[in-house]
């Protein structure tokens, strides 16, 4: 999380992923297979083990090398499970970008699904599994990520901490 995010959540705001360039390729591979959810509206999660290290993890270490900053982040109360929308066990930008790019050459995308999983009508605890999944085999990130399809405000922050 950027010090301007957590700022604006402070005081009150609500916070929202930034509209990504992919975004046109990845939305229409989602509206056209309906094999993903892509919202308009997100927030991107890093998906930690159940013991792991936040700062000692991929996404810290990731996070670090493209800031150079120390990490600041934010652990989400479990009542975000309902809108935790897509989980994979690596940046789920690049996963979605590799897909929709896949599927727009008609090569084979549905071989790309096996890192991903759409959350959209699961139940809480099936979606518990699947964030379980998305931590045991990872990808060249070394972490995994969830989208929840809506802004996150104070009321939805565990705790905050830093590295």
């Amino acid at each position: 999380m950027e010090a301007d995010e957590e700022e604006l959540i402070k005081k009150g705001d609500r916070f929202c992923g930034k509209p990504e360039q992919q975004a046109a390729a990845i939305r229409e591979f989602c509206t056209r297979t309906r094999a993903l959810t892509y919202p308009e509206r997100f927030v991107s999660a890093a998906v930690i083990r159940s013991g792991e290290d936040i700062c000692s993890s991929g996404a810290a270490i990731y996070a670090q090398s493209l800031h150079s900053v120390a990490v600041r982040y934010a652990v989400l109360k479990e009542s975000i499970l309902p809108n935790a929308c897509t989980v994979g066990n690596d940046d789920l930008l690049q996963l979605m970008t590799n897909i929709a790019k896949a599927w727009k050459k008609g090569a084979n995308w549905k071989f790309l699904m096996r890192n991903i999983r759409n959350l959209v009508g699961e139940t809480i605890e099936s979606k518990r599994a699947l964030l379980w999944w998305a931590t045991g085999s990872r990808g060249s990130h070394d972490y995994s990520e969830a989208r929840l399809d809506r802004y996150i405000g104070q009321c939805d922050i565990e705790l905050w901490g830093g590295c």
